[in-house]
């Protein structure tokens, strides 16, 4: 759908096209709190229905997690992550939401 069909849907498809940039913004965040090595290694991912999510790679000898913060709830893992929520990721969860189901769904409402 072209823009400036609808604000309300521009507006969500600038913040999912910034979702890079916000992410980033969160990692920051959450690494202020962490050792040097352990904010090194973690990332904030966004995956459509399961929300925003710190990762942590797994240590390449143990395969375990090197860290686990303070509140932090484990998700699931991988063969080479680790994924938890906070407080901040349920936040983002909260404010954000599903953007990329929001848009689908606004812009089939809208053609309709």
């Amino acid at each position: 759908m072209r823009p400036n069909i609808d604000e309300r849907l521009d507006n969500l498809r600038q913040t999912y096209s910034g979702l890079d940039s916000l992410l980033c913004d969160a990692a920051r965040q959450v690494a202020t709190d962490l050792p040097g090595d352990v904010a090194a290694i973690l990332n904030v991912v966004y995956f459509p229905q399961l929300g925003y999510l710190i990762v942590i790679s797994a240590n390449l000898q143990t395969g375990e997690s090197p860290y686990v913060g303070d509140g932090w709830e484990f998700q699931f893992s991988t063969g080479t992550s680790f994924y938890y929520k906070n407080t901040q990721m349920r936040e983002m969860d909260e404010y954000l939401g599903d953007m990329y189901g929001l848009i689908c769904g606004m812009s089939a409402d809208i053609m309709d």
